[in-house]
């Protein structure tokens, strides 16, 4: 891989639109991006392991996918998450189910 084509690897994975973490066999984190620091990292440094939460405390909606990295003789070499903030989309499409729920009670 020639230098121009590494810069621009290394482009997508800092200022693409969603978090990206790389843990690899072990499970050891060995890359992540600036959006998966803001989503996943607690202050200190300490990523999250469990339910997660804004840094204001307000519960946390996460979309992930996942995929799993090999080499080109096919041996994995880790995972791939990629992840979203879907924070804001969840809590409208619940409102919006409680206020269909709420009518469809109404009509009875």
């Amino acid at each position: 891989m020639q230098q121009s084509d590494l810069e621009l690897c290394r482009a997508v994975v800092e200022q693409g639109p969603d978090a990206l973490i790389f843990a690899d066999r072990e499970g050891t984190i060995k890359l992540w991006n600036a959006r998966a620091e803001a989503l996943y990292v607690k202050s200190g440094g300490h990523a999250l392991a469990t339910r997660a939460a804004h840094k204001h405390g307000s519960k946390l909606y996460v979309e992930l996918a996942f995929g799993i990295i090999c080499d080109p003789q096919q041996g994995v070499l880790g995972a791939v998450a990629t992840g979203r903030d879907i924070t804001q989309r969840y809590l409208a499409e619940r409102a919006e189910r409680a206020q269909i729920a709420l009518s469809h009670g109404d009509s009875d």
